[in-house]
């Protein structure tokens, strides 16, 4: 008999009845099985939920699987509702619904934070987008996750393991529908300790929904997204980059990438008010790039909390 392990899945989904599927059977066939798995329909119109519960009647999976309905069309306070509805469980894991974990994911996920008595385990991922593939190797965002996550951006939701009591009861700000991703995970970068594991791969899978017909990434689909997520690089990486020792100079980099990029989609989708406040802040940051605040500070390597 398959062994179980202290894991909750937290997963929401709106309007994918046949791609939440084969995320839940990726999870039913892992060599250690969580214990529960809550999925969050967020005002499913396609009959998911029926799938959903046509699937556990067929398959009856060895774990508990729990089917909460809301209507919230946000995938953070989703996850919220989920946090309040778990047990005892040590761990968990926030699946995207349109996402596959390999089967020893949670076995060598496990592993990797009992031998490091660490907080944060994070897999490789295999990025698929139509007929592109792009391997990401995540084994430097355990060494300093915070100046990872900058560098790169926060889509790690579904490859990471968590331990649930390095998590607030409520950790997703709800505010905004897409850029919650990085302040959470950077409050994690500064305060917990993380850890690679290898030879692990989990398929983060892009678009695959929305060419099925099925609902498209909320966030992706959200005029102005790359605003919201400048303004959340602005407002978080000054503070917890700080405490991670990132240099002013990188900080100022990093905003300023997310400046630009903000700047050439508002030109593209014709927000002019947002094309002018991301101009303005884009030249802003700019100007810090090549003046930081304090260049005397300099980056240390290690994620663990600087004081």
């Amino acid at each position: 008999m398959i062994g179980k392990a202290s894991i909750a899945v937290i997963m929401p989904v709106r309007d994918r009845s046949a791609t939440v599927i084969e995320a839940l059977e990726a999870v039913a066939a892992q060599s250690v099985l969580p214990e529960n798995v809550i999925v969050v329909d967020d005002g499913s119109k396609d009959g998911t939920s029926n799938a959903i519960l046509q699937w556990i009647e067929a398959v009856q999976p060895q774990f508990t699987l729990k089917l909460l309905n809301a209507n919230f069309e946000n995938a953070y306070k989703a996850r919220n509702l989920g946090m309040l509805h778990l047990a005892n469980e040590e761990y968990v894991l926030f699946l995207d619904s349109d996402d596959i974990v390999p089967p020893d994911f949670f076995e060598k996920a496990l592993g990797a934070l009992a031998d490091y008595m660490a907080e944060v385990a994070v897999a490789d991922q295999l990025i698929e987008e139509g007929t592109n593939k792009t391997f990401r190797n995540l084994l430097p965002a355990s060494v300093n996750p915070a100046m990872w996550l900058l560098e790169n951006d926060s889509g790690i939701m579904s490859n990471t393991l968590i331990r649930k009591s390095s998590l607030k009861a409520q950790p997703f700000q709800e505010g905004e529908k897409t850029g919650s991703d990085l302040e959470f995970f950077l409050a994690l970068a500064v305060s917990s300790r993380w850890r690679h594991i290898p030879s692990t791969v989990v398929r983060i899978r892009l678009g695959v929904a929305k060419q099925r017909g099925e609902a498209h990434n909320i966030s992706r689909k959200l005029p102005g997204r790359h605003v919201i997520w400048a303004k959340k690089y602005e407002l978080n990486a000054k503070s917890y980059g700080s405490r991670a020792g990132i240099s002013d100079r990188h900080l100022a980099i990093y905003i300023t990438r997310r400046w630009k990029i903000a700047f050439h989609e508002a030109i593209v989708e014709r927000r002019w008010d947002d094309c002018i406040t991301a101009g303005m802040r884009w030249v802003v940051w700019n100007f810090r790039c090549l003046f930081p605040l304090n260049s005397n500070r300099k980056f240390v390597g290690s994620s663990a909390l600087v004081p």
